[in-house]
């Protein structure tokens, strides 16, 4: 990621990263650059991996987010510390779904069986909800607290 100064401080109202943290080998120098920039009752988006989610501890060594391209992993508490720390508050945090088609799911069960297939019907678009173990964080600058 390259350099936020040519961003003019106290100009971004709205900030999402979403799978971006848990890339950053220094994520709080990253998280107070952004501070720096956003304005009077902005809001930061940010989803990360949970290494407390259920899948986390159902797959244990074998869950994918276990890989060097995350030097960093979150869980909620985790989370809201490193905030906090870099002058954000936590406004809500959830585990999100992820939503799949269902023939994109059994396209991807057969290819894992070895059974190639391009074409499955579309099931009239129905999809599914699956939790993979992912937290929504929503926060705002800690200076919006003291503005009001």
């Amino acid at each position: 990621m390259q350099s936020l100064s040519p961003v003019p401080n106290e100009t971004v109202s709205f900030v999402s990263m979403i799978h971006v943290l848990d890339h950053l080998t220094d994520p709080l120098s990253r998280l107070n650059e952004i501070r720096e920039k956003m304005t009077f009752a902005s809001r930061v988006l940010i989803v990360t991996h949970d290494e407390s989610s259920l899948l986390r501890k159902v797959l244990n060594n074998r869950w994918p987010a276990f890989c060097l391209q995350h030097p960093q992993l979150y869980n909620k508490a985790t989370m809201a510390a490193m905030l906090e720390k870099s002058g954000f508050k936590v406004i809500k945090q959830l585990a999100t779904k992820n939503e799949f088609p269902i023939s994109f799911l059994i396209k991807q069960t057969l290819w894992a069986l070895g059974i190639r297939l391009e074409k499955v019907p579309n099931f009239f678009g129905l999809t599914i909800s699956l939790p993979l173990g992912n937290i929504l964080t929503l926060a705002e600058p800690m200076s919006v607290l003291h503005d009001e």
